[in-house]
C-alpha cells in the first residue's frame, strides 16, 4: 500500500515537474517571439510610418551611422541567433548545416535591416526636430512599379522663397491628395534628430 501511494506521489511529481517546465519553455518562447516582434514593429513603424519621408533618407542615416547601426545589428542578430536554438531545438536541429547557415544568415540580415528602421524612427521620435515651411508648387510626381504590381509614389516641391528642393517618399493616399504638377503647395515639415525630413499625415 505505502509503495503504491510512493509510486502515486512520484508520478504526480513528476507530472508536475514537467508541465511547470513545459510552462516555463512556452513562455520563453512567447518572450522570444514578442521581443523580435517588437523590435521589427518598431523598424516597420520607422520605415513607413511618415505620410512625407526624404527620398534617400535611410541611405542617409547608413552614411552617418554606419559604424554603430552595424555594431547594433550584429549585437541583435547574435542574440537572436544564439537563443533560437535553445528555444527552439527541434526545429533547429531538423536542420541541415547549410539549413542552420542560412537561418543565421537571415537574422543578421532582418536585424541590419530593422536597425536602419529602428534609427528611422528614432529620427522623428527624439532630440531635435527642426521646422522646415515650405511654401512653393509642386515640381514633379512620379511613380515606379514595384514587384506584384505594386507602386511606391513620390513627389517633388520646390519652395518658392529659398528656391530648396525636397524630394518624398508619400503614401498613395497622399499622392493623389496632392494636386497636379504645378499645383501651389504649403507645408510644415520637419529635419529630425538624424537629419532626416519627414512629415506626418497629409
Amino acid at each position: 500500500m505505502k509503495s503504491w501511494r510512493c509510486a502515486a506521489h512520484l508520478g504526480l511529481s513528476m507530472r508536475g515537474e514537467i508541465r511547470h517546465k513545459n510552462n516555463q519553455s512556452n513562455l520563453k518562447k512567447i518572450v522570444y517571439l514578442v521581443s523580435i516582434a517588437f523590435y521589427v514593429g518598431v523598424a516597420a513603424l520607422g520605415m513607413t510610418g511618415n505620410g512625407y519621408s526624404e527620398v534617400g533618407g535611410s541611405q542617409k542615416i547608413l552614411n552617418n551611422n554606419l559604424f554603430l547601426i552595424a555594431a547594433i545589428a550584429l549585437g541583435v542578430g547574435s542574440l537572436v541567433a544564439y537563443y533560437f536554438p535553445k528555444i527552439f531545438p527541434k526545429g533547429f536541429v531538423k536542420q541541415s548545416k547549410g539549413g542552420r547557415i542560412f537561418i543565421v544568415i537571415i537574422f543578421f540580415v532582418i536585424s541590419f535591416g530593422s536597425t536602419v528602421g529602428i534609427f528611422l524612427f528614432g529620427n522623428a521620435s527624439f532630440g531635435h526636430q527642426k521646422l522646415i515651411r515650405v511654401d512653393g508648387y509642386i515640381e514633379k510626381k512620379w511613380f515606379k512599379k514595384k514587384q506584384k504590381g505594386r507602386y511606391d509614389y513620390y513627389i517633388g516641391l520646390r519652395d518658392s522663397i529659398s528656391q530648396n528642393y525636397y524630394e518624398f517618399k508619400v503614401k498613395e493616399s497622399i499622392y493623389d491628395l496632392v494636386g497636379p504638377v504645378g499645383d501651389k503647395i504649403s507645408k510644415d515639415f520637419y529635419r529630425g534628430s538624424l537629419g532626416v525630413i519627414y512629415r506626418y499625415g497629409y
